[in-house]
């Protein structure tokens, strides 16, 4: 038996909702047709070779791998390196792998990740621009948010993202930023119920990008929050839910946020600062030449100033009444934010953590949110002297997006299969990952580095007399069948990380400690014949982050309760 509604006879609640979805529904087959457009290149001819292409390969390849043998969260990368491994995901956040690894289960693991990446990033796409409608619905017509999802899947940094640098998950990032200001304009209405809302979308940004999250932390957060507080009669319950919901998101992240923070002293965070990756070496007036600075004269910096012009027009445009608060907002937000990547206030890039950012551009993403929530909120005309001048630089910035894109797109078609071989024929990975103590040396480009790996084989004893056998596992792991006529240390060609935990045959755990030269993993075993086990166990703190999370969720089951009811008294 099926039930169908005539919204012509239907009761008005029951018409009214028929109403809302229809349009609804429009909207988000647009904005999946939309996706679909923008990411036509990719689904076509496979992820394409960017600055990030390496590690956008071989990252979700083992992620997904590893995830469809039964690890939620795998952290330890067995490939990498030629085989002696790395903890990359213990320090890169988690959330635009579990989107692709999705994919890899999905498919069964048939596809190759050039093929299964794409996926994930229309799918995150497409999330992207659902998120920017409702949060534009909140204050614009459904058109209105429409056009700002779709511009906002468009932006010119975020296609950038995607086609130039590879940055997949820093643009994964563009889907959990409207969610955030959606929960915070609702709770700024009283509707408490979305306080778990907050939670979730702000863990959800935590666990994608923490560069992206800090920044937005710092300059879009307490900006809005401090804009709807102003509004308020009384604005204390807002500012406690606010808070509220920012320390659950945080406690829900606390899986990766506390291991990422606290093992920093294990690897060699500091190539992540050498002058490449130095903030004040992209300020406006400072960035080097090459490759990238072409980047930075011809896309950057006209985005950067088009959008500066864009909202100069609207804080000088004649309009009045409340209605103009909003756009005012968002036009004074995108101004500080295009100062702060010029590197107009350089103090604020030796705030704690945000040498960490690397790239002050990486605050485009703020902009072109505000930028796009400015234009849909207003009325604007490009005989403004101002606005037409930002359009015209947005829209070199776009011309200079195309050639880039040209470029890699042309680049995937001819040579993708050659440079897929060649990275997988050696899994070299992020050198930031390797264990403290390797040698590293560094160059002056991104790339620029060379690594001496540990020339070890797959096992061996210091006593050279003992025979030894060995059963690899497909997490990195192996099994180790030792026969020596003395003690002897033995030296496992995995790189040291504290994580790894040596049991013998009766499950004694055995100590392990990193080879002074090599960086490998070593351990002692007595005379005789004896059976151990490498495995990947918990480095310190994991266990504490993965309570801090538990803890977090029993939080934000305790709000969703709690604000339901409350719904329900009203």
């Amino acid at each position: 038996m099926s039930i169908s509604v005539r919204s012509e006879t239907a009761p008005p609640a029951i018409r009214s909702t028929l109403a809302v979805a229809r349009p609804s529904l429009r909207s988000s087959l647009l904005i999946l047709l939309a996706a679909l457009l923008l990411m036509a290149p990719e689904l076509t001819i496979g992820m394409t070779v960017t600055d990030n292409y390496r590690f956008n390969l071989l990252w979700p390849e083992q992620f997904g791998d590893l995830l469809r043998n039964g690890s939620p969260y795998p952290r330890w990368l067995p490939h990498a390196w030629k085989g002696l491994g790395t903890p990359a995901f213990y320090f890169y956040p988690p959330v635009f792998f579990w989107v692709t690894g999705a994919v890899d289960a999905l498919t069964g693991g048939t596809l190759s990740s050039e093929r299964f990446v794409p996926i994930g990033t229309l799918i995150v796409l497409i999330a992207s621009g659902l998120a920017m409608r409702a949060w534009l619905s909140v204050h614009a017509s459904e058109r209105r948010a429409l056009i700002g999802a779709m511009a906002y899947m468009a932006a010119p940094y975020h296609l950038y993202d995607i086609y130039c640098r590879g940055a997949l998950a820093e643009a994964t990032a563009y889907a959990s930023v409207p969610v955030i200001m959606l929960a915070l304009a609702r709770l700024g209405e009283g509707r408490a119920r979305y306080l778990p809302l907050l939670s979730i979308a702000y863990a959800a940004l935590l666990l994608t990008h923490l560069p992206t999250a800090l920044l937005v932390s710092l300059l879009l957060i307490p900006a809005y929050v401090g804009w709807v507080a102003l509004s308020l009669e009384r604005p204390l319950r807002f500012l406690i839910n606010a808070l509220a919901g920012g320390l659950i998101g945080i406690a829900l992240a606390a899986i990766y946020l506390i291991p990422a923070l606290s093992l920093l002293s294990f690897v060699n965070p500091a190539l992540l600062t050498r002058a490449f990756y130095r903030p004040e070496t992209w300020f406006f007036w400072n960035f080097p030449s090459g490759t990238h600075g072409v980047r930075m004269m011809l896309f950057i910096i006209p985005l950067s100033v088009g959008a500066a012009l864009l909202a100069a027009a609207t804080l000088t445009s004649p309009q009045s009444g409340q209605g103009r608060r909003g756009p005012l907002l968002w036009a004074a937000v995108t101004v500080l934010v295009v100062v702060i990547v010029a590197g107009l206030i350089p103090p604020f890039w030796k705030l704690p953590g945000l040498a960490l950012v690397q790239f002050p551009s990486r605050a485009l993403l703020i902009v072109e949110f505000a930028t796009i929530t400015m234009l849909a909120t207003t009325t604007w005309s490009l005989r403004n002297p101002a606005m037409l001048a930002g359009s015209m630089l947005v829209a070199l910035a776009y011309v200079a997006f195309g050639l880039m894109a040209r470029h890699t797109i042309g680049r995937t078609a001819t040579e993708q299969a050659l440079t897929a071989s060649q990275i997988r024929s050696a899994y070299l990975d992020a050198p930031e990952y390797l264990p403290a103590g390797v040698k590293v040396t560094e160059g002056a480009g991104p790339d620029d580095v060379e690594v001496e790996l540990a020339k070890v084989p797959l096992a061996q004893a210091s006593d050279p007399r003992a025979r030894i056998a060995v059963s690899e596992a497909e997490d990195g792991g192996m099994t180790l069948t030792i026969d020596s006529p003395s003690a002897t240390e033995i030296a496992v060609r995995r790189y040291y990380f504290p994580h790894w935990r040596v049991r013998d045959a009766g499950g004694r755990v055995i100590p392990v400690a990193p080879e002074p030269k090599e960086r490998v993993v070593t351990f002692q075993v007595p005379a005789g014949k004896s059976v151990t086990r490498l495995e990947l166990g918990r480095a310190p703190n994991e266990l504490l982050g993965r309570i801090i999370s538990l803890i977090g969720l029993a939080l934000l089951a305790i709000a969703a309760v709690v604000t339901r009811r409350e719904r329900i008294a009203r």
